[in-house]
């Protein structure tokens, strides 16, 4: 049992240049930075361990791995009133690679539960449990790193969102027995958030363009259950002239009780590059599926299909400033307008139904000078109600 008493700042166990390490049933309390942190070390494992914080202090985190960490992990171990749960990251020179983080109980985390850094290469965070804390900016879990994914996570109560994805695409994967350098690679992030509960978090996923030559690419959002967001149950956007957002697949996920100003799922481009979004097979109760640009900048490549929408208390489907988008087999039941369409060019709507609407069906218009033409409505249209 490690227990701090006196303030001071430096980690409990910190290991650099070890191999074959396990700590396990250790308690780690008012620890005031660092309880574990691994450097340029293999094979480590943390397993059946509890971590306490005092709640108070910015630098207390349960387990960091930094640079040239690989081949690590952390298991059925629980952490309360920390600063950070689990980090992962690095630097220019080596990065922290092949990282596990499962089966793990979090509560009253301040800022992040599992942190992905920018410098981290396959991390995946499964089978965990977070609840955050009242801190005005946490997050349950965040994936800035490429390959990583959160995936079977009950996520609680994330005051900017339950799931953070901003991963760049800035790593190399040479081989080596260090770390992988962070070079500027074109290797795929392919990172993703898959078959989480999130409740009563602001947003429930959120998907951010980055500010770098390459983007955000092959992210994906499916299988999640989702509820009782502030915010957007899922939120995909690129909001600067620097930023991309492509090949993002949000798929199969049930979403409800959405804040009713906001959307279940809303894909958005304010600036920068947004293209080749699908979402697919959603099931959304509340407000539906917004696609959205900004006067002068349309958002465009989007395909959306077999997304169902029910009870959405103002659009199921809302296009606005888009371009060149296709809607297939859209579902709306008991909204207000199913199919909402202003100032957008090049649209295909097929094979809708929208039943029970409370003013239209299908509505399409421009208003302050701006245009609305050739939107399509085709392969029959089913109106009921």
């Amino acid at each position: 049992r490690f227990v701090s008493s006196h303030g001071s700042e430096q980690d409990c166990i910190a290991l650099q240049y070890c191999e074959n390490v396990r700590i396990s049933r250790c308690e780690f309390e008012g620890i005031y930075s660092s309880s574990v942190k691994v450097r340029t070390s293999v094979n480590v494992s943390v397993s059946s361990c509890a971590f306490k914080g005092l709640g108070t202090i910015t630098e207390a985190r349960g387990v960091e791995f930094l640079e040239g960490a690989r081949h690590c992990s952390v298991s059925d171990s629980q952490f309360n009133r920390l600063h950070e749960g689990v980090t992962t990251g690095g630097n220019t020179e080596a990065v922290s690679r092949d990282i596990a983080v499962t089966g793990c109980v979090m509560s009253g985390i301040e800022t992040t539960g599992v942190s992905i850094g920018p410098a981290s290469e396959s991390v995946t965070a499964s089978g965990c449990t977070i609840a955050m804390s009242d801190g005005a900016s946490s997050i349950c879990a965040s994936i800035f790193g490429s390959k990583s994914a959160v995936t079977g996570c009950r996520l609680s109560y994330g005051k900017l969102a339950g799931v953070w994805i901003s991963p760049a695409r800035t790593l190399a994967y040479a081989a080596g027995t260090g770390g992988e350098p962070w070079n500027g690679s074109t290797a795929l992030p392919t990172v993703a958030a898959t078959g989480n509960v999130i409740d009563y978090c602001n947003q429930g996923v959120y998907v951010a363009g980055t500010n770098n030559a390459v983007g955000v690419d092959h992210v994906t959002v499916s299988g999640n259950t989702i509820n009782g967001c502030n915010a957007a149950g899922v939120r995909a956007e690129s909001t600067v002239s620097t930023q991309t957002l492509k090949n993002l697949l949000i798929a199969n996920n049930t979403i409800s009780s959405v804040e009713t100003t906001s959307y279940g799922i809303e894909v958005h481009k304010a600036d920068g590059t947004v293209q080749d979004i699908t979402v697919n097979g959603n099931m959304i109760t509340g407000n539906g599926i917004s696609v959205t640009g900004v006067s002068g900048t349309l958002i465009s490549d989007v395909f959306l299909s077999g997304n169902s929408v029910n009870g959405a208390g103002t659009y199921g489907l809302y296009f606005q400033f888009a371009e060149k988008c296709i809607a297939r087999s859209t579902s709306c039941r008991s909204c207000d307008t199913g199919i909402h369409v202003l100032n957008s060019n090049d649209l295909v709507i097929t094979d809708s139904i929208i039943t029970a609407s409370t003013t239209a069906g299908a509505s399409v218009y421009a208003d302050g000078g701006e245009t609305t033409t050739d939107v399509g409505f085709q392969g029959g249209m089913i109106l009921e109600g």
